[in-house]
């Protein structure tokens, strides 16, 4: 099976006309889109497929679109959520905001804002995993060449009391003087 070219984008919807909006336009920007009619689908599909993100309503039959997003979140923190829903609360976004979703969006909406919303959610997405493939590399190599003497390859900075040295030196050189053990 050949790998789809662009990014991967999960639409759940109950509404097929939503759903082949959506996709038609996502798929113009270059995405690969996949839908799904129910939570309980996408679920579904979340676990067979990799995504970098997912577009949810929230009023769907079976599992909600909090409930999707929820479950997504505690599956992979990493995929990007949107959520969409005609019945827009303020109580209800905040609430699936702190569940972890990236953007909320009452219906209707503009498609324009929603691709670029799409935009910066996959970038996001794609710095995130290349940030973690950069820390399990320097993880890797740092377990491999384990020394006796402690790294100060992550020493973070000056000391407070370094910081407030009255040297008149700038803090970059004043912690270059009293370097952590």
């Amino acid at each position: 099976m050949q790998e789809p070219a662009g990014p991967q984008v999960l639409i759940v919807d109950d509404d097929v006309s939503m759903q082949r909006m959506l996709r038609s336009r996502l798929e113009r920007e270059g995405y690969h889109v996949v839908t799904a009619s129910d939570g309980d689908e996408g679920l579904s599909l979340i676990r067979k497929h990799v995504f970098n993100l997912v577009i949810t309503d929230m009023r769907m039959p079976k599992v909600k679109g909090d409930e999707l997003a929820r479950s997504i979140t505690q599956f992979n923190p990493d995929i990007p959520v949107i959520v969409m829903t005609a019945y827009g609360e303020v109580n209800e976004a905040v609430r699936v905001m702190q569940d972890g979703v990236s953007y909320y969006m009452t219906k209707p909406f503009d498609v324009e804002e929603l691709v670029q919303r799409v935009r910066k959610a996959v970038e996001r997405h794609r710095t995130a995993l290349e940030v973690n493939q950069v820390r399990s590399k320097i993880m890797s190599r740092s377990s491999s060449t384990a020394s006796p003497e402690p790294a100060r390859s992550w020493w973070r900075g000056p000391s407070i009391t370094q910081e407030s040295a009255p040297t008149g030196r700038s803090w970059s050189r004043t912690a270059a003087r009293f370097p952590r053990t």
